[in-house]
């Protein structure tokens, strides 16, 4: 019994001396602070006053004279003042087309709308003139031309149905408005133009009376009285 106790005693003294030691983490020590050099702060504030110089300037101020400044919120009253109804009824106008036009799944391809732009380049070309110019005098952009094309197209394909135009209407025409075509083109053109004519006529008869129903059933509320 006395030799088991020894031996216990010995066996913990054996365990106990091939215990590593744990090693202790040295402390983290936090990185110095770093303040920024004043005349960077300096250099930062002065670009960031010339940012914001330049943003007022670019986007709220119209113009300058002598020493008093034209805002742009001052020429939008304007505007708004001169045109804003039209401009607004347009806007409800094109929105109600567009509406229709998703809601029956009708689309118009962005090549449709560059194949027309490049039809009124050929036919400007013939005349001597250009797009841009002719643009630039009646107050409008390449960007707003194509919009002005996705509308009208997108119309005419929402009423394609009604401004069908058939040769009897063709002809028809050509024998009641003889006096007034112009002279000097194949029958061919004249026929052409003819049946261009009455299918713009119907066109606008129709969309009058689809716009007016789909005011109609549209629930448009104005927050502005122009």
């Amino acid at each position: 019994m006395a030799i088991n106790k020894e031996k216990a005693a010995k066996a913990k003294k054996t365990v106990k001396k091939s215990t590593p030691a744990v090693p202790q983490p040295e402390p983290v020590k936090a990185p110095p602070s770093r303040r920024i050099p004043r005349g960077l702060m300096v250099v930062v504030a002065v670009f960031l006053l010339l940012g914001l110089a330049f943003v007022v300037r670019r986007y709220l101020i119209a113009a300058k004279v002598t020493d008093r400044y034209i805002s742009r919120l001052t020429v939008i009253r304007e505007l708004e003042k001169q045109g804003g109804k039209q401009v607004l009824d347009s806007l409800i106008v094109k929105t109600l087309i567009m509406q229709e036009a998703n809601k029956k799944e009708v689309n118009v391809s962005g090549k449709e709308v560059e194949d027309e732009i490049k039809g009124i380049e050929a036919e400007l070309k013939q005349q001597g003139r250009n797009l841009e110019d002719t643009l630039l005098l009646q107050g409008m952009t390449r960007e707003s031309l194509k919009e002005q094309i996705l509308v009208q197209k997108t119309l005419e394909k929402l009423l394609a149905d009604k401004i069908r135009v058939s040769d009897k209407e063709v002809e028809d025409f050509i024998s009641e408005n003889q006096a007034e075509l112009p002279e000097g083109l194949t029958d061919a053109e004249l026929r052409s133009q003819a049946k261009e004519q009455l299918k713009n006529q119907k066109l606008n008869d129709e969309a009058q009376k689809l716009l007016q129903d789909l005011r109609n059933r549209a629930e448009i509320q104005y927050f502005l009285n122009y």
